[in-house]
């Protein structure tokens, strides 16, 4: 089963400002709908709560918590890394997404074999009180682009788009 991160960012890898998805892209949006549809998907208690606690639809969605109490709303709750992979693999998972967020992308980015990652050509202006996540820096010699593309700013998006995916070098964990 692969593990893969999927994310967007900005030119100074931001994911988010102030718990929320800092632009709207329709084009990021679809291409993250159409390549976790039917999938589980993983995600830390912050990001769904950042979701309106609303689980993704045509998903199986994971919420890592270390609060035992903690119920998300149509989504199973996940103590721990391990049980949502054990989860997944149990139900015959051939690729699990992990969605965010930044905390959970730095624990799982060593364990990943794939990356989908969508740089946005754009530079989000952050406030001084803000609060603001990135996605970790990758070591480039561990990473094999299979696949790129790149669409234009338009009507509806409001920058240009650069989708890669990235798959780990054999050896380099």
């Amino acid at each position: 089963m692969h593990i893969a991160h999927i994310v967007a960012y900005d030119r100074q890898r931001i994911i988010g400002i102030n718990n929320t998805l800092p632009w709207r892209v329709p084009n990021d949006m679809q291409y993250f709908k159409r390549t976790t549809w039917g999938h589980h998907v993983l995600m830390g208690r912050n990001t769904f709560e950042s979701l309106q606690g609303k689980p993704l639809v045509q998903r199986v969605n994971m919420v890592l918590s270390s609060n035992p109490h903690y119920r998300p709303e149509r989504s199973i709750h996940v103590s721990t890394l391990a049980e949502a992979i054990a989860l997944a693999r149990y139900e015959g998972e051939q690729e699990l997404f992990i969605i965010g967020g930044g905390i959970l992308f730095e624990q799982t980015l060593s364990i990943c074999t794939r990356l989908y990652i969508t740089e946005l050509d754009m530079v989000l202006p952050v406030a001084p009180h803000d609060t603001v996540t990135y996605y970790p820096t990758l070591v480039a010699d561990e990473w094999a682009m299979k696949e790129e593309t790149s669409l234009p700013a338009d009507m509806k998006n409001p920058c240009a788009q650069r989708y890669m995916i990235l798959e780990r070098k054999q050896g380099s964990r």
